[in-house]
């Protein structure tokens, strides 16, 4: 008995599920309308149909979906325009907000069509609203329901610059935005950006100002910068640029590193190819040079620097040898700890006593002056400036004579720097010599 009730609750739930799968097969809304004052007038459709049903479960997965915010948020900076931009592209396409039937996308000027999304700096606000008001009166439901879901999508997805913009906008009375996608896409990029021919002469003195050492010598994010001022220069219509032109300032900013020589060699060799025209678009170049730094940085090899080796050497020289500044109370304890004669002037031979040490007068050029804790005759100094340290007298093998010279340049480098702290040296003297040094002369 109790196994026929069960059998037979068992069919009465079947029958509820069939009945409610039919139900949401055939797209028939089963709560209550709405009231006609609150109502609208949408029916069964996909993203490729003529109006989406939003009373439907199916149609208002559509529309959330499609009305959602973007993946990335905007806040009006101009590296953020490309992804921005892209991302609302990937949204037209998936929402077909660019079909034949319910374009919201294309604005008519003077018989000649452009994309918003792409030419918003060539058409005006008065094109925008011309469009607006010609959808209005076809009286197309889903290109409404295209507007409005960009719309939403947008102002869920602007945030920083570009929101405070918008608020600002609105306390005007004569603002409107009416909800509809495009005028809001048209607003923001407006009012974020001023599309002229000043703004965009303004960016590309930019790009030919480029360094890498204000994106601390990062190429991927000075890649990115690149890319998204071209797409930014590019919207204006009065302004025409090049990706010839961009890689060309691109290239510039490459050579302004000179180390390491990796990256100098890759990038002689990529202007060569650039002169022979081998890149077939700017993103083609530009990942080249990402790929060299991503290389260089992941074998350690990317300590880049705008000076040469030689000028790093130079700089480093100047610094040895500029006026010693006032000392401050903890050099001054430092200078308590140290010989109160460093500074005095002797002979050779000559010798003082401070805390039970010894100290001699040398009459090399040591960093910290003449008075030091080793004998004249162990002077490691002395010994280098002797002729024969220097020469080499015995038959070399063919490489024997480059290494020999490098390591004296190394050690006539690093003693002028220690003679360069001395007051009984003449700065001019060691300068000339350090350059000739850091020439090869």
């Amino acid at each position: 008995m109790a196994d026929a009730a069960e059998e037979q609750m068992a069919d009465t739930v079947q029958g509820q599920i069939l009945t409610l799968f039919q139900q949401l097969v055939a797209n028939q809304p089963t709560a209550t309308a709405t009231s006609p004052a609150t109502a609208i007038k949408f029916h069964r459709s996909s993203y490729d149909g003529d109006t989406i049903d939003v009373l439907s479960r199916f149609g208002s997965g559509l529309f959330e979906r499609g009305s959602g915010p973007l993946p990335a948020k905007f806040s009006g900076a101009i590296q953020e325009i490309a992804t921005f931009i892209s991302h609302l592209r990937d949204r037209a396409r998936l929402c077909r907000w660019d079909s034949a039937t319910h374009d919201i996308l294309t604005i008519t000027v003077n018989q000649k069509n452009y994309n918003i999304l792409n030419d918003y700096g060539r058409i005006s606000k008065a094109d925008v609203e011309t469009a607006r008001t010609k959808r209005i009166a076809d009286g197309t439901e889903r290109s409404q329901q295209n507007s409005q879901m960009m719309y939403e999508a947008i102002n869920a997805s602007i945030t920083g610059t570009a929101h405070q913009n918008l608020i600002s906008k609105q306390t005007n009375s004569t603002f409107n935005l009416h909800e509809d996608g495009p005028t809001l896409f048209y607003e923001i990029m407006s009012s974020t950006f001023t599309t002229t021919f000043t703004y965009a002469s303004t960016l590309r003195i930019k790009l030919q100002t480029l360094s890498p050492k204000d994106f601390d010598y990062d190429i991927s994010a000075m890649n990115n910068h690149v890319t998204s001022t071209f797409a930014a220069i590019d919207t204006v219509t009065s302004v025409t640029i090049t990706q010839d032109e961009i890689m060309l300032y691109a290239l510039r900013a490459y050579k302004l590193i000179k180390v390491p020589r990796e990256w100098v060699a890759e990038i002689e060799e990529m202007e060569r190819k650039l002169n022979r025209q081998d890149f077939t678009s700017m993103s083609e170049m530009l990942d080249s040079a990402n790929g060299t730094y991503q290389r260089l940085k992941a074998s350690q090899l990317w300590k880049p620097s705008l000076q040469t080796e030689q000028e790093q050497f130079m700089a480093m020289f100047v610094q040895k040898t500029a006026p010693t500044a006032e000392l401050s109370e903890d050099n001054k304890k430092d200078q308590k700890k140290r010989p109160p004669f460093l500074n005095s002037k002797g002979k050779e031979g000559d010798t003082k006593k401070w805390k039970q040490k010894t100290y001699y007068y040398c009459d090399s050029n040591h960093r910290n002056g003449h008075w030091v804790l080793h004998k004249p005759t162990d002077c490691k100094l002395k010994q280098e400036d002797k002729p024969e340290e220097f020469s080499n007298t015995s038959s070399p093998t063919p490489d024997e004579p480059q290494v020999q010279v490098d390591d004296n340049r190394i050690r006539a480098m690093q003693a002028l720097l220690d003679s360069a702290a001395s007051d009984d040296v003449d700065p001019i003297a060691i300068a000339q010599a350090a350059i000739a040094l850091a020439r090869g002369e």
